[in-house]
C-alpha cells in the first residue's frame, strides 16, 4: 500500500481503513476523476506555465529512466505532496503548508520551507500552477493554486509500480475551483482538530470514495454524493459524518433535495446495515445567514427529519464534531 506522509506523526492510506476504532488517525483518500463542467472563468490564468492541459513537449517530455532519476532525488515528503496533491487535485501554497509543514517553529520558516520545496517540483515539471488573480489570497507565491502535471502523473504511477491513466484537464471554473479548494479547508480544519487531541481521526473518504450506492423511490439505481465522509473517535464514542460544503451559491431547493436524498438513503437503511450507525450530514455555510436559510428550510419540511442534519459555519466545525455532533459537549447516545 502507497502512503501518503504528513510527517512522522500522521499518514494518510490511499486505502480506506475500516469501520473500527484505530489507534492513530489516517485519513484514505481518492482521487477525483470528474472534470469540471461549468465553463472556464478568464480570470483563472496560468502564471507562467503552459495553457492548462497542455505542455511544451521539448521541455517536459520525460522517459521512465528520467522520473526515475527525478524520483531518486526526492525525499519522502516531497513525494507525499505529489501524492497528496494528485489526490486533492488543486491546492493552493498555503493549503499545502498546513498538510505537511505545519511542525516548524513559525509560519515565517513553515511558508518559506513550503515556497521551496513547490519550487524544487515545479523545476522538475512533475507540478504546475495556477495564478489566481481575483479572490482572497495573498500575493506573490502564496497565491498560487497548484495541481500535477502529466509527468507527474507518470512518476505517481512509477511509485506505485502501475501504469498511469492520463487524466483530462480543462481549466476549471471559478465555481467549481472555489468548491474544490472549500472541501479541502474543510478537511483541513478537521485535521488540525485531530491535532489538537479535541478527537481523533479514523477514517476520511473524498471523492468519489465516499458516495454511496442505492435506489431512488423510482428503483433507480443512483448515488448519494456527500463531498466527504469522516469517522471520529473520542474517549466514549466513534462518531460517523457526512460532509457538504456549501458556497451559497446554490438554490434552497436544491439544498432541500440533497436532504431529501439523504433522508431516503437513511429510510433504505443501508448505511445501519453495513456501520451499524449512520452519519450525521453536516452542512458547512459561508456564515450565519446562510446558517439560518438553511435551518429554516429543513425544518419547515414535514418530510424531513431535523436530528439527521447539522448547519454549521467552519470555524465551529472542530467544537461539533468534539461535541458528538453538538456545540455544548458529547451528546449520550451516538448518531442514528
Amino acid at each position: 500500500m502507497n502512503e501518503i506522509e504528513l510527517d512522522d506523526d500522521h499518514s494518510e492510506t490511499e486505502e480506506s481503513t475500516d469501520d473500527s476504532p484505530a489507534a492513530h488517525p489516517t485519513a484514505s483518500v481518492t482521487v477525483v476523476e470528474q472534470a469540471p463542467k461549468s465553463a472556464p472563468d478568464p480570470t483563472l490564468q496560468l502564471g507562467t506555465d503552459p495553457p492548462f492541459g497542455r505542455t511544451d513537449a521539448s521541455s517536459t517530455r520525460t522517459g521512465k529512466h528520467q522520473r526515475q532519476q527525478i524520483l531518486a532525488h526526492l525525499t519522502e515528503r516531497d513525494r507525499s505532496i505529489l501524492l497528496g496533491l494528485a489526490a486533492h487535485r488543486y491546492l493552493t501554497t498555503t493549503q499545502i503548508q498546513r498538510l505537511y509543514f505545519y511542525s516548524h517553529k513559525s509560519s515565517i520558516a513553515a511558508a518559506r520551507a513550503a515556497v521551496r520545496v513547490l519550487a524544487r517540483l515545479h523545476s522538475h515539471t512533475l507540478i504546475m500552477r495556477l495564478q489566481r488573480r481575483v479572490g482572497g489570497f495573498d500575493g506573490g507565491s502564496r497565491a498560487y493554486i497548484w495541481a500535477v502535471t502529466d509527468t507527474g502523473e507518470k512518476a505517481i504511477g512509477d511509485l506505485k509500480n502501475v501504469s498511469s491513466k492520463r487524466r483530462r484537464y480543462d481549466q476549471p471554473s471559478t465555481q467549481f475551483l472555489d468548491h474544490v479548494l472549500a472541501i479541502t479547508d474543510t478537511r483541513l480544519e478537521i485535521i488540525e482538530g485531530d491535532r489538537t487531541g479535541a478527537f481523533t481521526i479514523v477514517q476520511t473518504q473524498m471523492e468519489p470514495q465516499c458516495w454511496r450506492p442505492y435506489l431512488n423511490r423510482h428503483g433507480q439505481a443512483t448515488h448519494l454524493k456527500p463531498d466527504l465522509f469522516i469517522v471520529t473517535q473520542t474517549p466514549d464514542y466513534e462518531d460517523h459524518w457526512m460532509i457538504e460544503v456549501d458556497r451559497g451559491t446554490e438554490h434552497l431547493p436544491t439544498v432541500l433535495r440533497k436532504c431529501h436524498a439523504v433522508q431516503l438513503y437513511h429510510d433504505r437503511g443501508i448505511e445501519q446495515e453495513r456501520a451499524g450507525v449512520f452519519p450525521l450530514t453536516v452542512w458547512v455555510v459561508p456564515d450565519a445567514a446562510r446558517r439560518l436559510k438553511i435551518e429554516a428550510a429543513i425544518t419547515a419540511t414535514a418530510t424531513l427529519d431535523n436530528e439527521l442534519f447539522r448547519i454549521i459555519e467552519l470555524d465551529n466545525l472542530t467544537r461539533l464534531i468534539a461535541g458528538g455532533g453538538t456545540l455544548n459537549g458529547p451528546k449520550p447516545g451516538g448518531h442514528h
